[in-house]
């Protein structure tokens, strides 16, 4: 089990960013600072740190992850269809990946890009089989099925800030995996934390090098050190104002760790007392 440690931040913390959500199970920044988050029908929402909401895309299926590139296109991981789609700014939609011929898309869950414009992806497979791997499009439009067909259930994706390694969330493994990047490829894995007695699913960097993590079961969000020391920041026994968290994300300029209630209809905030990593906004044709 996690420790149990005092929280680092009581409910009383965490405030209401956006409501009438269709179980969001994402959120994330553009280059503009506006939020982002997908519904389970497939909708494509803008967000405002005042709460204000724009849906101005559609998709079908449902939206697991999403990320942003420096033209605000977004780049959604639909479990429902299964695809990953580019969405323009005035809602054009577009397939960006499909998998492989040879290892077609299961079910694509969380993308994050590296600085050269590679568009990582998991892809979770089903739940109760090590069936998930990863995939990578590349700046050309490419895909390559990057690594594994066992991996357990593969969800959030991160990037540290020195670009050294992708870190991989196994949600029914409990753990997460930490992969060497080089040149746009990995090495094998490590083990980077085991979080047993939880369901982690969403991980965003401060810039400290803080890894936060957002977990499905309980209703909880992690923070681990550097160093690799775990910390619980915020725990809802309720389930009221931490629904299910999934994906997590800073938003830009201040200190407050976003995150979305995949069991409710809203996106919340916590200010955690640090900034987050800037995040990459690769330019594509």
């Amino acid at each position: 089990m996690v420790p149990l440690t005092t929280s680092l931040r009581t409910l009383e913390d965490v405030c209401l960013i956006a409501t009438g959500l269709d179980h969001p199970e994402c959120v994330n920044f553009g280059p503009d600072g506006r939020g982002y988050a997908g519904g389970e029908a497939g909708q494509v929402f803008r967000l405002a740190s005042d709460g204000t909401t724009e849906c101005f895309g559609s998709t079908g299926g449902g939206i697991g992850g999403l990320c942003v590139d420096g033209n605000h296109n977004v780049y959604e991981c639909n479990y429902g269809l299964p695809y990953v789609h580019r969405v323009s700014p005035d809602g054009l939609v577009s397939i960006y990946s499909k998998g492989t011929p040879d290892r077609p898309a299961v079910l694509p869950n969380y993308p994050v890009f590296d600085s050269r414009g590679n568009l990582y992806y998991s892809d979770s497979g089903h739940l109760d089989t090590p069936d998930g791997c990863l995939f990578v499009v590349r700046p050309d439009g490419s895909t390559e099925h990057l690594f594994g067909d066992n991996l357990h259930f593969p969800n959030g994706l991160a990037i540290d800030p020195e670009e050294r390694y992708l870190y991989v969330i196994q949600s029914t493994a409990s753990n997460i995996l930490r992969f060497s990047l080089r040149d746009g490829y990995l090495d094998k894995p490590e083990i980077f934390a085991t979080l047993a007695g939880t369901v982690p699913d969403g991980l965003a960097f401060a810039a400290s090098g803080n890894l936060y993590v957002a977990c499905y079961v309980p209703d909880l969000i992690l923070r681990i050190t550097p160093g690799r020391h775990i910390e619980r920041v915020v725990e809802d026994h309720a389930a009221d104002r931490l629904n299910r968290p999934t994906n997590v994300a800073f938003e830009p300029g201040t200190t407050r760790l976003w995150f979305a209630n995949l069991g409710g209809f809203s996106v919340n905030a916590v200010d955690v007392g640090e900034s987050g990593m800037p995040l990459r906004y690769p330019v594509l044709v």
